[in-house]
């Protein structure tokens, strides 16, 4: 009767035992982070992106990141090694020095842009408080794959981050240096000519963002007018930059223009949840022939915004990349329960450790199809870097991103594989071994030891 029950409650235990193995296994190899497929210590700078054949990755450094007075280099590095294959230096010219430089038209051209800087007038702390002057520029465009010059130069009045139609044709931006009006402007990108002024009155003016139809032949131009707190979208009509409709939205917390894709205008909307927090939605809207259709929420495309924890702000936001919808995810959303938090506050006050705020986060990269909304792959890794650090190839099979604090150099590249396939299969291959291994080892010793107990 003894000999029953014991093997009653040791079976019992070691099926306990079996499933935490298990349980463990399978969480361990799900959660584990992922690797990069190669990596590389390079100087300072950031990623420029993939070239059309996602067979290319390029960075741009600075020969002098603590001035303006610097070349600046672009290198290319292959994708399967990881080596570099080579690098082209835009050096200043006669007190011109490149300020901007973006990847346009599908990753086939170069966008870069100069300034002239008279050194006797140039004053980098004024410059590193925000107080930038305006100063003339230019742009020209270059071929991305072999860096000669297709147009260009061209004066330019725009701003260092403007807004690039998909097909490269069109340059969206805010021009400076016009006084007090500072209007935004339709530039066409092969020949600099500014198609069409658009000029505040009256407390409306145009956002700085733009959505670009796909067939390029309109744009979206979102305008805010904080007098009566109204938004209103015009559509302009490309090449000759006539509006086609203006559409006024209807009340609602709108921010800018994220994406035309489709058929469909994607409208990014800022709901404040609590102070420096805020929550980023969307709602697509049918671009009709003379209106929009009405509101229709995205509950896949939402985000976050929180400033409360670092300097730099726990975030998720979205992008589209050809038929793939990307989720760029840093940190995660402080939801947890209020007497939680505070209990790890006051440990980490007590004992000096970062519970409540780590100082490593993981940065997560979501693939999803964009009709369906069906994943396909996820990557998550504290290595990955913020969002704004991270390049997506146009096939969507690499994720390219910028570590800070990489020896020796103190920034590294690394190449990621953005579809590595579901863990769950290996995980649960792991656990279910590790389980029959288990049994194994126990069995064995029962028998070693002429143990009468039955597992």
């Amino acid at each position: 009767m003894l000999s029953v029950m014991l093997n009653c409650v040791m079976k019992k235990w070691f099926l306990l035992l079996q499933l935490l193995l298990l349980a463990v296994v399978v969480s361990v190899i799900y959660w584990w982070p992922a690797s990069p497929v190669w990596e590389r210590a390079i100087g300072h700078g950031r990623i420029l992106g993939f070239d059309a054949t996602s067979q290319r990755v390029m960075t741009i450094s600075s020969s002098n990141p603590s001035t303006r007075l610097s070349d600046l280099t672009i290198h290319r590095f292959d994708v399967t090694t990881g080596s570099e294959v080579d690098r082209k230096t835009f050096a200043g010219e006669n007190n011109w020095w490149v300020c901007d430089c973006h990847l346009i038209n599908n990753q086939t051209q170069i966008f870069l842009a100069r300034e002239f800087i008279d050194p006797s007038k140039y004053n980098p702390e004024q410059e590193a408080a925000g107080n930038w002057p305006i100063r003339p520029k230019t742009y020209e465009l270059l071929d991305a794959a072999t860096f000669q010059r297709i147009a260009g130069p061209f004066p330019f009045e725009g701003q260092r981050w403007p807004a690039f139609s998909p097909n490269g044709k069109w340059i969206w931006s805010i021009l400076y240096g016009r006084g007090d009006i500072t209007p935004t402007a339709l530039i066409e990108a092969d020949t600099g000519r500014i198609v069409r002024e658009f000029r505040p009155s009256s407390g409306c003016r145009p956002s700085h963002a733009a959505g670009f139809s796909p067939d390029g032949s309109a744009m979206a131009i979102q305008w805010i007018d904080h007098t009566n707190k109204q938004w209103s979208i015009e559509i302009v009509n490309l090449p000759d930059g006539k509006t086609r409709f203006v559409h006024t939205l209807p009340n609602g917390p709108w921010s800018v223009i994220n994406h035309w894709a489709d058929n469909r205008l994607y409208l990014e909307t800022n709901t404040s949840v609590a102070p420096q927090c805020y929550r980023i939605g969307c709602s697509s809207l049918e671009v009709q022939a003379g209106r929009l259709g009405e509101p229709r929420e995205e509950p896949s495309l939402t985000g976050f915004v929180d400033y409360r924890v670092n300097h730099l702000p726990i975030m998720s936001n979205w992008k589209f990349v050809g038929d793939m919808q990307i989720q760029l995810q840093h940190g995660s959303l402080d939801n947890k329960p209020d007497w939680f938090n505070a209990t790890l506050e006051w440990f980490d006050e007590k004992a000096g450790t970062s519970l409540r705020h780590p100082k490593r986060v993981p940065t997560m990269v979501r693939l999803s199809e964009r009709n369906t909304g069906r994943q396909i792959a996820e990557l998550r890794s504290t290595r990955l870097g913020y969002p704004w650090m991270i390049a997506v190839s146009p096939d969507c099979n690499y994720v390219a991103s910028i570590q800070q604090g990489y020896e020796p150099t103190g920034m590294g590249l690394l190449l990621w594989n953005a579809q590595p396939g579901s863990r769950w299969p290996w995980a649960w291959g792991a656990g279910i071994g590790s389980v029959i291994v288990l049994r194994l080892i126990v069995k064995r010793l029962i028998r070693s030891r002429g143990i009468a107990v039955k597992v």
